[in-house]
């Protein structure tokens, strides 16, 4: 029942209109409003404020955009129907760079570049250009890894409000814009407003049996013992007793390592390769023996085992199972990290070390088991003698990754302790040595690297294959073995690791997650007449209607009572869309840019 007030509409360059209504919808897509105007009497200016008015009631729906006017001329008259967008129309034009709570392996965040949620929120809001906007109810705790190449930053907030179970609304009462917590506010007004239609319910989500949180793949930080290796004639990587031009196998040392700098001993015949260069077994030899080294399949320092299928396997600290060389995706760098002079972390280097031939060797001029390849102590009468090495990882097989050093490693052999009595002045073996790095594990079937999840149950199933998987590459697990100077691990039982933080930043995205599949119980009221209402994480939509009839406002909790626009998480999906066309857009261009630089295209 009314009072005989009738609903007003406002807007500058209208002078006389017949009828006006629109939703008011959350998230960074527009707000749309339609009002059908008498264009004779006023041209719409192209942007202004909608000012809605009912008696003493105001609703100022600031910075109104008019995005298209349609005409049509029948028996009443020229009537023009015009359509607004409220100023979320601009978002989509805007673009914001930066990097963002870069994940150090440890896990924590580089103290240089870290940023909280509500401060990634002020960063996307100031690159839109809106200057009035509220942020604290976004939670704060999470350091979620961004990435910003010139991205869409109305998109890469949504993101973030999404992640953390928030979502971003208009605030009509000063014009504002609202991080809200999805599901979180008020009720519907109750205070002497007069209604006729009341409808109630529940609104529940298309909710799958799980959700789940999958991390960064694991890094296991460890000791791996190397096999001395050569390159064959035919370019392929072997062990030495599995190389052609093997000398006596019978021999310690297959024979190599009597001339260990030279390889006098190898035929220095040159034999033709596929690609019509020749090279000799000498130059090979030279090349690759004593200083080339892969992992090897059946370490000394660790359990092993061959499996039925004859797998050669070996324990690996922290992934508390066996595995195959072939599993192993290694890393030149370490978990393990360090300060710099400005303050800032960053992974340290892989390492080298075992029991080695050297000029500063002390027992037979061999230096101690454990000497690092690229660390000696220095005297006072000789200086530290250095050595260097590189990994080149084969990312599909790592029977053909190899680690080079500098300089041959060799480990000298005392001739009388030979059976046969005293043979060549200088007997040299292969060096035991061990690559201390970075590693992950590829899963035996799919050959992805395998990582950390967990999961939630949520839905009224209980099928694992109906879930929802977010993968959160900021978090990222670790695991740190400690190793004798033989490379045998120090408690092996209990390596360090991250498990209990990584477990904490993953619960905090499940139930963030799971917020959003909460069955709500849902609620809509129509008003009579127009009132000011803002929305928040309950007040999902917002409706106003003048007509010569009358006006009213229809207002929702809960759920979303305009069919007629695309739910929210339809409207979602659409802006993910746009934002990856637009990001492969950007690719292309910078492509394109490289191609230009390059000269490809000069004449």
């Amino acid at each position: 029942m009314t009072d005989g007030t009738q609903g007003t509409f406002s807007y500058p360059g209208i002078g006389a209109y017949e009828s006006f209504q629109g939703t008011d919808i959350s998230g960074i897509a527009p707000s749309v409003f339609t009002a059908q105007i008498h264009p004779e009497y006023g041209i719409p200016a192209p942007d202004g404020d909608i000012v809605l008015q009912y008696g003493d009631s105001v609703v100022t729906l600031r910075n109104m955009h008019v995005d298209r006017v349609d005409y049509d001329e029948g028996t009443g008259g020229k009537v023009a129907t015009v359509r607004f967008l409220d100023e979320r129309w601009k978002w989509a034009y805007y673009k914001i760079v930066g990097r963002y709570n870069i994940r150090l392996p440890n896990n924590f965040v580089d103290p240089a570049h870290e940023k909280t949620p509500r401060e990634l929120a002020t960063l996307c809001f100031q690159a839109m250009g809106v200057t009035r906007f509220d942020v604290s109810a976004l939670p704060n705790l999470a350091r979620p890894d961004v990435d910003w190449q010139w991205s869409r930053p109305a998109e890469e907030l949504a993101n973030l409000c999404d992640e953390l179970g928030c979502r971003i609304v208009p605030r009509r009462s000063d014009g504002a814009w609202v991080v809200v917590q999805t599901g979180f506010g008020a009720d519907l007004p109750d205070n002497g407003w007069p209604y006729n239609d009341h409808g109630s319910g529940i609104d529940p989500k298309e909710t799958p049996d799980y959700i789940e949180i999958v991390t960064a793949p694991i890094s296991y930080q460890c000791a791996l013992e190397l096999e001395p290796c050569g390159k064959d004639v035919n370019q392929a990587w072997k062990s030495l007793d599995q190389l052609s031009y093997v000398i006596d196998p019978h021999d310690y040392g297959y024979g190599f390592f009597r001339d260990p700098w030279y390889q006098s001993g190898l035929s220095p015949d040159r034999i033709r390769q596929a690609d019509g260069s020749e090279i000799s077994p000498r130059e090979l030899g030279v090349q690759t023996l004593h200083r080339c080294f892969r992992i090897n399949e059946t370490p000394a320092n660790v359990a092993r085992r061959t499996t039925e299928e004859g797998e050669k396997e070996f324990y690996l600290p922290g992934y508390d199972g066996f595995v195959t060389r072939k599993q192993l995706l290694p890393f030149n760098e370490l978990v393990e990290t360090y300060t710099d002079p400005y303050g800032a972390e960053h992974r340290r280097a892989a390492l080298m070390f075992g029991e080695w031939w050297g000029e500063l060797g002390e027992n037979n001029g061999n230096h101690a088991p454990g000497t690092r390849l690229d660390y000696q102590e220095s005297t006072i009468y000789a200086p530290e003698e250095r050595a260097s090495f590189t990994v080149s990882v084969d990312p599909i097989d790592t029977d053909r990754t190899i680690i080079t050093t500098s300089k041959p490693m060799l480990h000298y052999m005392n001739p009388r302790a030979f059976s046969d009595g005293f043979r060549d002045e200088y007997v040299f073996s292969a060096a035991r040595m061990f690559l201390v790095c970075t590693v992950n594990v590829r899963h035996k079937v799919t050959w992805q690297p395998i990582r950390y999840s967990m999961r939630k149950h949520i839905g009224s199933g209980n099928n694992p294959d109906f879930c929802l998987t977010i993968v959160k590459n900021d978090i990222q697990p670790w695991w740190i073995t400690d190793y004798d100077a033989f490379g045998v691990p120090l408690h092996a039982s209990t390596p360090r690791n991250n498990e209990l933080e990584v477990r904490r930043q993953c619960e905090y995205y499940l139930e963030a997650y799971a917020q959003t599949f909460q069955t709500v119980a849902s609620e809509s009221k129509v008003y009579y007449g127009l009132y000011p209402i803002d929305m928040d994480g309950a007040i999902a939509q917002v409706t106003y209607r003048i007509s010569p009839s009358g006006a009213d406002t229809i207002i929702s909790r809960g759920t979303e009572h305009n069919f007629d626009i695309p739910s929210y998480e339809q409207r979602r999906q659409r802006d993910g869309r746009m934002n990856a066309a637009e990001k492969q857009k950007l690719l292309a261009e910078i492509q394109d840019r490289k191609t230009r630089l390059l000269g490809v295209n000069n004449t």
